[in-house]
């Protein structure tokens, strides 16, 4: 606890008015200037370093307040074509994708209850393109109250597109490999175990995609069909 202090004469004398008195455990502290203009430089310094830290890390940091409005977003946001003076202020939801609307606000619910996992959704950004991002984020509490999110956000849009381009490969991939007039197999090069037969491999060989998947190349053209004599 404090207590007001009356400073003898001589101290009085001494002190000047860029140093502060602290009374403590019956002994008088002096804190000049110099000592308090040190801890403003560090914490100045400090501050610093967290702007340059934020400012340069490839993901975005916000925070919403309890309304899902937008207090805060870091100046990376301008990788979405977007300035923060144009983010802040305005509801979340503004920039998500009306179709994952729903979800999003499923998950801004599980994370109020305590939740942290991660989950991904769509963007719209300024320009009305759609990017794909994953957050990860908590709830803020102020004496027991909800006070809103604090998150990031990572732009996935490279990946989806590449994760896109190899689902679509694999889909034409199958419709050749289903489609071909000859029979067709797959197998493990190291195994030698067959993965998956196409159509004609089926109706050739008279076994079932089950019965194939329990053979191995070898075995396949040492032995005949289940019809064959």
């Amino acid at each position: 606890e404090s207590e007001p202090i009356i400073l003898p004469s001589i101290l009085r004398r001494m002190t000047r008015a860029d140093e502060s008195v602290i009374f403590k455990d019956s002994k008088i502290f002096l804190i000049t200037g110099v000592r308090r203009r040190a801890a403003e430089k560090a914490l100045a310094e400090s501050r610093e370093k967290y702007r340059i830290l934020v400012e340069n890390i490839n993901d975005v940091l916000f925070s919403l307040d309890e309304n899902g409005i937008i207090t805060y977003i870091s100046p990376v946001i301008s990788q979405f074509g977007a300035e923060a003076a144009d983010v802040i202020n305005k509801p979340f939801s503004t920039f998500i994708h009306p179709d994952d609307l729903s979800s999003v606000d499923q998950h801004m619910d599980e994370i109020q209850e305590g939740s942290d996992m991660p989950f991904e959704f769509r963007m719209i950004d300024p320009k009305g393109n759609q990017r794909f991002v994953r957050s990860s984020s908590r709830a803020v509490f102020e004496g027991g109250s909800y006070r809103g999110i604090q998150g990031v956000l990572t732009d996935i849009t490279d990946r989806k597109k590449a994760e896109a381009k190899i689902i679509e490969s694999e889909r034409r991939y199958h419709n050749v490999f289903e489609s071909a007039s000859d029979a067709m197999l797959v197998r493990n090069k190291d195994t030698g175990m067959i993965l998956d037969a196409n159509s004609a491999a089926l109706s050739l060989y008279q076994y079932t995609p089950e019965e194939f998947r329990s053979l191995t190349y070898p075995t396949l053209v040492a032995e005949p069909g289940p019809d064959d004599s």
